[in-house]
């Protein structure tokens, strides 16, 4: 199966993609304004995350799929085309072959007949001259007065003769006539055979090829579907991670600013001195002996001295703004 992948749905590479909403509400940095002049209205510095971007990426994708399935389709049509007519041809040619073998065959074996048939005759023809020269010797032997019966048993002999010679040349030309006939059968049925093995062997050949080009022009599809989703998950993850980054900037200015309620300034309420958190046991006043990362706690809320502010900063605040600026404090 391809790689896929939406926008819409909880995937991404990354976690700040995983379950992405862009709302400005989705940052989360409420917290960091908290005891600010911005806790309550934070939000209207912050842009929306804007989608037009990954929606264009996300239909611009869809058309090289699309694209990419079109031509594999029209693709794999023309290897089916080209398989089927593949096969009709060894078909066809399995057919004549046969045909020819078959042609042949019938060719061979009506002239061995028709030899076999001629050699019958000729026995036939040699045995009736046999015959009569037999008979004939028998007359010319009566006439000479060789005795009735001795000219007839001279007959009798030479008939025998012809007859045995007759009947030897019949066998041996039988014999003949058969063995040619088996060879020419089996040379027939091995006609059958080889063609037959050449004709499936030509269908695996071609069952294999075809097989190969589908399997390859499959995986180039889903190859090819997989770096299209690729590309276009990694460009919507661009796209987030530039959103979320210009908003980090835009949260480092206003926290750069002096924004917090009271810290750091002058004549507030609750107790003298130059601080305005001043007058409680844990709200210790400014000293003069503040350093940077200095901890205390100001009405329940941890806080650290900025000597860059002269001021005193929620600990969560400053530790943030601390991992992005190197002379924060």
């Amino acid at each position: 199966m391809p790689y896929t992948y939406d926008p819409n749905t909880p995937q991404g590479m990354n976690q700040s993609v995983h379950g992405f909403t862009g709302s400005v509400g989705s940052l989360g940095y409420g917290g960091l304004f908290e005891g600010t002049e911005f806790e309550d209205d934070w939000q209207q510095y912050f842009d929306p995350y804007d989608t037009a971007g990954e929606e264009l990426a996300t239909r611009m994708s869809g058309i090289d799929v699309g694209q990419l399935q079109s031509a594999w389709d029209l693709q794999s049509t023309q290897l089916g085309e080209y398989w089927d007519l593949t096969q009709q041809q060894l078909g066809q040619n399995l057919g004549s072959q046969r045909g020819q073998i078959g042609t042949g065959y019938r060719q061979q074996i009506g002239n061995l007949g028709g030899g076999w048939e001629a050699q019958q005759a000729g026995f036939g023809t040699q045995a009736a001259r046999g015959f009569q020269q037999a008979d004939l010797m028998g007359e010319t032997m009566q006439r000479r007065g060789k005795g009735l019966m001795h000219g007839e048993q001279r007959q009798r002999m030479a008939e025998s003769e012809v007859s045995g010679a007759y009947k030897r040349s019949f066998g041996l030309g039988q014999s003949a006539y058969e063995r040619a006939m088996e060879g020419a059968t089996d040379q027939y049925r091995q006609g059958l055979d080889i063609a037959q093995l050449g004709y499936e062997q030509g269908m695996g050949r071609g069952e294999l090829a075809y097989g190969q080009a589908m399997q390859s022009g499959q995986f180039g599809l889903e190859q090819g579907m997989t770096d299209i989703y690729q590309g276009l998950e990694q460009d919507v993850f661009g796209m987030r991670e530039s959103w979320q980054q210009g908003q980090r900037g835009t949260l480092n200015v206003l926290l750069g600013m002096d924004i917090w309620d009271g810290a750091g300034q002058n004549g507030g309420s609750g107790g003298g001195g130059e601080n305005g958190r001043a007058g409680s046991i844990d709200q210790p006043g400014q000293t003069g002996n503040e350093y940077s990362g200095q901890t205390s706690t100001i009405d329940g809320v941890a806080m650290k001295w900025s000597s860059n502010q002269g001021q005193w900063i929620p600990a969560e605040q400053w530790d943030y703004y601390a991992q992005s600026q190197s002379n924060w404090g």
